[in-house]
């Protein structure tokens, strides 16, 4: 739930295609920390206006005005930015910390 509320605050502003779920992007990435999300979200802007450039979509030097609406970012740019960037806690990590909550929830009966 942390997550996705990271994945809304992070997209706000980012116009996104039809296709692409902050639910399931919450659940694709279990381990990413919010400053990892912050970045996914970054770089998968970012993949979308290099794609759009190499379409013709948009130009060099085309004011943020110009670029509104043309771009949107799909769930394919999400999908390589989560390949380029990983999530910051392992698995191990991960596993040691639902250990403790399990221990503290078994301890407080």
């Amino acid at each position: 739930k942390a997550r996705l509320e990271i994945f809304k605050v992070h997209t706000r502003r980012v116009p996104l295609a039809e296709d692409v779920s902050p639910e399931e992007l919450a659940k694709r990435t279990e381990g990413y920390t919010g400053a990892d999300i912050e970045a996914v979200v970054r770089e998968a802007a970012m993949l979308a206006m290099r794609r759009a450039l190499q379409e013709g979509i948009i130009r060099p030097g085309m004011k943020a005005d110009e670029i509104r609406g043309k771009v949107k970012v799909t769930m394919k740019d999400f999908e390589e930015a989560m390949k380029k960037i990983g999530p910051s806690v392992s698995e191990e990590t991960m596993d040691y910390y639902r250990k403790i909550q399990e221990q503290f929830k078994q301890s407080r009966g």
